[in-house]
């Protein structure tokens, strides 16, 4: 479950990057993999945190959000990557408080 939630602050950092502007062109892959850990996170017991089965689609989508968001960071400053990284705390915040 922990790596779940890795992926999913992995694709809200990303789309927040490519929202920013540096790094542009990326928002479909983004979305796919952010919709990956959805049904990922849907399929997951929530008593235990066991992962369901992970489709094959799923599995692609979040092996190339791991490489677009590599690119990503290879692109920005550090200030700006302390930015993202203060707007991603504020919606991790909001996130984690309606759960």
């Amino acid at each position: 479950m922990d790596h779940l939630m890795d992926f999913d602050c992995a694709a809200i950092l990303a789309e927040l990057i490519e929202k920013q502007g540096v790094v542009r062109g990326l928002s479909e892959p983004i979305a796919d993999a952010a919709c990956a850990v959805a049904c990922i996170s849907q399929r997951t017991n929530k008593a235990d945190g066991h992962v369901g089965p992970v489709l094959d689609h799923e599995i692609s989508a979040l092996h190339e959000l791991v490489l677009l968001h590599k690119f990503q960071l290879e692109q920005i400053s550090r200030g700006e990557y302390e930015k993202i990284l203060r707007s991603l705390a504020g919606k991790l915040g909001t996130r984690l408080r309606a759960t």
